[in-house]
């Protein structure tokens, strides 16, 4: 099987995701037209990031598929 990283990513992010909106200066704007700030999921801590406005928005998603006590447990360092 010959994948990429960025391949990995995408199949890691099928059934619980968030999405970030950050770059937000109007908050009656549709997130649509707003930049995208990226894609959390996984088990891996997200990057720092600084917006330059005062709206941000977090958008969960999940299909339900596997909700798993797991899925909000805090990431452990190894």
């Amino acid at each position: 099987m010959n994948c990429s990283v960025q391949s990995f990513i995408i199949l890691l992010c099928n059934h619980e995701y968030i999405d970030l909106y950050m770059e937000i200066d109007d908050p009656s704007v549709e997130l649509i037209r707003t930049p995208f700030g990226g894609r959390i999921c996984g088990r891996n801590i997200p990057v720092s990031r600084i917006s330059m406005y005062e709206t941000l928005v977090l958008a969960f998603y999940t299909d339900r598929t596997r909700v798993t006590p797991e899925l909000f447990e805090e990431p452990t360092n190894s």
